[in-house]
């Protein structure tokens, strides 16, 4: 049964979302029309989620199963790892140690992801541990009290 004004609160949430969305990309259309590197640093946002890709191995490791995502999350950051990090950078004329500190990154990233995903199903009852990861062995953990 639905809530009264559920319906209400539904068309609210589709409001911000839409006027967000469209005030950011009014903020991105305007900094393309600035010219510039603007372009170029927006970009940049793609880079990010590469590295933010990570997460998908990251919990498929701590949680030794399969997460969703993970295939195509490893595949994203292989592209921007290999072509397109290296030519976004050459067309902002970085220096070449970024790219050096961007691959050494890389390992940082998921070794970040892996202790956080663990960390975060460290705290969880030991039932919905068992239920969200049934193979990271995290049943007989002392939960904290």
């Amino acid at each position: 049964m639905a809530r009264p004004g559920g319906a209400r609160i539904r068309a609210a949430a589709l409001f911000v979302g839409f006027v967000t969305t469209f005030l950011g990309m009014m903020g991105v259309a305007w900094a393309l029309l600035l010219g510039g590197p603007w372009p170029l640093l927006l970009l940049g946002v793609w880079v990010a989620q590469g590295a933010h890709e990570w997460h998908h191995l990251g919990k498929s490791l701590a949680r030794r199963a399969y997460y969703p995502g993970t295939v195509t999350g490893v595949l994203f950051v292989v592209v921007v790892g290999l072509w397109y990090f290296p030519a976004w950078s050459a067309a902002l004329a970085l220096d070449s140690w970024i790219l050096v500190a961007w691959g050494a990154a890389q390992p940082v990233f998921l070794a970040l992801f892996y202790l956080e995903d663990r960390a975060w199903l460290r705290k969880l009852s030991p039932e919905a541990a068992e239920r969200i990861a049934p193979r990271a062995g995290l049943s007989g953990v002392a939960q904290p009290g």
